[in-house]
């Protein structure tokens, strides 16, 4: 775990020969927030706190070649004001996809991701895929819910 100073351009140039490697912020003095390097180039934001309980928890925050590092500075700050009023965000957020359809999953998946790293066009087919074959098969089973064969029985009605 290196101590540096996250800038923009500093980010886009990390690298790892790890299986992973982070990078904790030194700019940011409310705790521990910095960016994990993936040895495949991912990386992605991160806070570290400590719950009132003294449980350590780490929280992704997002893409770190998406989302731009000062909106991730204040996302950081505004979990560690939940953790002062006694919130457990990384639990919360755990709970949350306990309850998220494969709808709101898939409609996630697009906005996050097609959306950030990928064209209009591909975007536009995602879409119409998941709006034709996913989401009125599977759109409202919750994702505890969610078993490979309903998985199987889709790509099956495919003929895939």
């Amino acid at each position: 775990m290196a101590v540096i100073s996250l800038t923009p351009r500093r980010i886009e140039t990390l690298s790892t020969t790890r299986s992973q490697e982070d990078f904790i912020d030194k700019k940011f003095k409310a705790g521990s927030f910095g960016v994990r390097v993936y040895q495949s180039g991912k990386k992605k934001f991160f806070i570290r706190y400590k719950t009132k309980k003294g449980r350590d928890r780490w929280l992704t925050l997002g893409n770190a070649l998406v989302v731009p590092l000062g909106d991730a500075r204040k996302e950081a700050l505004c979990v560690l004001a939940d953790v002062h009023r006694g919130h457990d965000p990384a639990d919360e957020k755990r709970c949350r996809g306990y309850r998220m359809t494969v709808g709101e999953l898939a409609d996630e998946f697009l906005s996050q991701y097609v959306a950030a790293s990928l064209t209009a066009g591909t975007l536009y087919e995602y879409r119409g895929v998941i709006n034709k074959h996913i989401r009125p098969k599977l759109g409202s089973l919750p994702l505890r819910a969610l078993e490979s064969r309903d998985i199987e029985a889709l790509l099956y009605q495919l003929g895939t």
